[in-house]
């Protein structure tokens, strides 16, 4: 007599630690618009990097959803293409913010491309910070008022350790000398002073 073993369902919750599928996609779709709300543009792989997708395609997936854009680059050295906040991923952001920002990037394709693959850098350290649990909290420029920086340098990103700490960040892709490199050096100087940051990186 032929018996048949009963069919394995997994339980989605289970495996989403007691989140529901729609959820989980939920809290996913709310941490990219968040990011790019936060930095005004990203990539695909850091798209699929910060929503925690092992395979590719999920930018595709949240633009054919109407909730970013995609712009193609002119840039050597950078991806193909860039992604922005729609309308409706841009109400989405500003709904569930801790901190309304001014985003600017509603017509991506006139926006200046010189510093994307030095922000597309940081962008990439800050996630592979917070993958490591050597970031539990981070800042961008965007987030940072320019009146509250006079004679500092401005980080391209700031990190919160574990001990509450907040470490700044710099990417340099051009070596600086003299005058300017004195400046970089003394605007750093005086942005630890003020005790809010306690290292550059």
């Amino acid at each position: 007599e032929l018996t048949t073993k009963p069919k394995y369902i997994p339980n989605a919750k289970l495996l989403l630690k007691g989140q529901s599928p729609h959820a989980r996609g939920w809290e996913k779709k709310l941490k990219v618009l968040d990011w790019i709300y936060r930095h005004g543009y990203s990539t695909a792989d850091i798209i699929r990097q910060v929503a925690g997708q092992k395979a590719p395609g999920y930018a595709k997936q949240l633009k054919e959803a109407g909730l970013i854009v995609e712009t193609r680059t002119t840039v050597a050295e950078i991806p193909k293409f860039f992604y922005t906040l729609s309308q409706a991923g841009l109400a989405i952001a500003e709904r569930y913010a801790e901190n309304l920002l001014n985003y600017r990037f509603m017509e991506p394709y006139k926006l200046s491309q010189a510093q994307f693959r030095h922000n597309f850098t940081a962008q990439k350290l800050t996630a592979d910070a917070l993958d490591a649990k050597v970031a539990h909290e981070y800042t961008t420029p965007m987030m940072v008022a320019s009146k509250n920086m006079l004679d500092q340098k401005k980080p391209d990103a700031c990190w919160k350790d574990s001990s509450g700490n907040w470490i700044a960040v710099e990417v340099e892709f051009t070596q600086k000398f003299g005058n300017e490199l004195f400046q970089m050096f003394d605007a750093m100087v005086t942005s630890l002073s003020n005790e809010t940051l306690k290292a550059y990186f």
